[in-house]
């Protein structure tokens, strides 16, 4: 596991632009190539002397302890140029980090591809150089073996081609490891670096979006053989992360993170959730009170029971004020009178982190791609097996989400399947094969599609089949609701989790919140 101390640090730029001045002096250092001395960021912002020392030297202030700049003789710079270089222009040579796959029906190896596309489609990158020199690129032996002599065309030195197992390619924590500790090599730190996610496996694909994304980061997608490059994280998304919209949040993290600050109040939402989820999503205000410790019935006569019924009172409006919150919020729905009852708005993930298998609706929602060869299965119906033998989860309701071309291929398997889960419901949705390709839209299409089955079961995500933008978008939405996400290996006939229960309880356990990434 990649793990380092404030030295080697990446950037934590939301907390470095907390403050409009913060702001003003990166976009100050983007636009000056990443580094200025004093005078030249003090003119750059306007700012006040004593003002801008604060800023750039204070221990104790936000731009200091992002680890954003750091002070180089008598300049300040940006510890990775990445970003703000990126935004504001400049003469920034840039680089890459790239996949390798195996060759099979590529015309060429995807790097090469991407350098020469690059070149015509620089999406504002600057007029800086494009430098090969400090290339990486993730692939396996047996990859570079497959490729052959046609590696050496792509001018990458030969140790920058760095060899993962293929343990390694499935693991995206392996590969988000592998990614930051090349972003922090001083080669790369100096260098515009574009990461390309377009080749190996798509856990791989997942650990490079999420890289790009917590860094604010250009990410690319590259089609070989159509030759046409996809921004997925481009400079206006990233534009208007930082300056508009602010960091993206998950369903349940604005609420914790975003909106409290007192330390007890997300502790007692956590242990509301947490409880309804015990309880199959629903509960009464008064079952809730009692699951906080807040609400208490003893037996007691004489004078102290006005004083008592007063104390209940108080504590019943302190648990009112965290429910009425959450509906607020979109996260409870109010059911029946004054006093609730009180639901979940959505089964996942309180419901599937908190009851027994047995006990919880599951549905299925998973992508099926157009590609069949020999001795291959539909990819739903493995991942449907593998549930069932190694986990005992029996989806209630099946959805596959495949372009018209995906259903004529495995028609037949379709049907196979169909008859032999016909207790089960089936729901199928169809794209076109362009519409697949765009992130944005299936992001939006799929949330718009799933919001029914979030509220009454829980939902387990599949992004084995159909394209990798796909992949990234269905990756998007289990993030965002923290709902269960598989991978699926269909000739090993092996299901990884992508986002399995115990991250998620950990997330959310009683204190869990307040140190979970």
């Amino acid at each position: 596991m990649y793990e380092v101390g404030r030295d080697h640090a990446m950037p934590d730029y939301d907390l470095a632009i907390k403050t409009v001045h913060g702001r003003n002096i990166l976009e100050v250092l983007g636009r000056l190539g990443g580094e200025a001395d004093f005078k030249q960021i003090e003119e750059g912002t306007g700012l006040k002397r004593d003002v801008l020392k604060y800023y750039l030297e204070n221990e104790e202030s936000d731009l200091r302890k992002s680890n954003v700049v750091v002070k180089v003789g008598e300049k300040y710079r940006l510890k990775h140029k990445t970003t703000f270089c990126w935004l504001h222009g400049g003469n920034i040579p840039f680089t890459y980090i790239g996949m390798l796959g195996l060759r099979e029906d590529n015309p060429e190896p995807e790097p090469k591809t991407f350098f020469d596309l690059i070149l015509v489609e620089k999406d504002g990158i600057g007029s800086g150089t494009l430098d090969k020199e400090s290339a990486y690129v993730l692939t396996t032996p047996e990859a570079r073996e497959d490729w052959g002599e046609e590696i050496e065309s792509l001018g990458i030195r030969r140790d920058h081609f760095i060899d993962c197992s293929q343990y390694e390619i499935q693991n995206v924590e392996s590969v988000k490891g592998k990614v930051l500790y090349l972003l922090n090599k001083d080669e790369l730190r100096d260098r515009i670096v574009i990461l390309d996610c377009t080749s190996l496996t798509k856990p791989a694909t997942i650990a490079f979006y999420e890289v790009a994304r917590d860094y604010y980061l250009p990410l690319v997608y590259v089609y070989v053989k159509d030759r046409k490059l996809k921004w997925l994280i481009s400079k206006d998304y990233v534009k208007r992360r930082l300056f508009l919209e602010g960091k993206e949040y998950g369903l349940y993290d604005k609420v914790l993170e975003g909106i409290y600050k007192s330390e007890r109040i997300p502790e007692d939402i956590i242990r509301i959730l947490n409880f309804l989820g015990e309880r199959c999503g629903i509960a009464s205000f008064t079952e809730i009170g009692e699951s906080l410790g807040y609400i208490r019935y003893e037996k007691n006569t004489g004078k102290r029971r006005k004083e008592i019924k007063k104390k209940i009172l108080a504590k019943g409006e302190v648990i009112k004020t965290r429910l009425q919150k959450l509906v607020r919020e979109g996260l409870l729905e109010q059911v029946g009178g004054r006093m609730g009852p009180y639901k979940l708005k959505y089964k996942t993930p309180f419901c599937w982190i908190n009851r027994k298998i047995e006990d919880v609706e599951y549905a299925y929602f998973g992508l099926l791609g157009g590609t069949k060869r020999p001795g291959w299965e539909v990819e739903t119906r493995t991942a449907l097996e593998l549930l069932q033998v190694e986990y005992e989860i029996e989806p209630a309701y099946i959805m596959i989400l495949s372009t018209s071309l995906g259903y004529e291929v495995w028609r037949e398997e379709l049907k196979e399947m169909r008859e032999e889960y016909k207790q089960r419901k089936f729901y199928y949705f169809y794209c076109s094969e362009e519409v697949v390709d765009d992130f944005n839209f299936m992001r939006e299409y799929v949330d718009s599609v799933i919001q029914h089955w979030l509220e009454r079961c829980v939902v387990i995500f599949d992004c084995t089949g159909l394209t990798k933008p796909a992949t990234l978008a269905l990756y998007e939405i289990a993030r965002t609701y923290y709902a269960p996400l598989i991978y699926v290996f269909g000739r090993q006939r092996r299901l990884h989790w992508l986002i399995e229960k115990e991250s998620v309880k950990k997330r959310f356990g009683s204190a869990g919140w307040k140190d979970a990434g």
